[in-house]
């Protein structure tokens, strides 16, 4: 079935309720739950992208608030082809941060 015809079904249903071909799974009501809990933040979002087409991380900042986690920006930190490298780095980071706390 092409893409536009698959979506035709979606037209008329009501936003954040969109009917699944498929039984409920964890998976499904996870993602159904983060959609309800974040709809203000989609909704504003959502406005945003209807006047601007593209919109930058300034404006996400501007919608949704910063970000509750600490920004990655090395290279070393964006790299996750080699996870078990990137593992024991941060592992050895943290080895040397309780050395120097002790030692504190």
């Amino acid at each position: 079935m092409p893409f536009a015809s698959s979506l035709r079904r979606f037209d008329n249903s009501p936003p954040f309720s969109v009917s699944c071909s498929f039984p409920p799974s964890q998976a499904a009501d996870r993602t159904e739950e983060l959609l309800q809990a974040h709809k203000e933040g989609l909704l504003k979002v959502a406005e945003r992208l209807l006047s601007k087409e593209k919109i930058s991380k300034d404006d996400m900042i501007d919608l949704l608030g910063e970000r509750p986690w600490k920004e990655r920006r090395s290279y070393r930190d964006l790299a996750y082809e080699d996870e078990k490298k990137v593992h024991e780095i941060e592992e050895k980071e943290k080895e040397e941060e309780q050395k120097k706390e002790a030692s504190a």
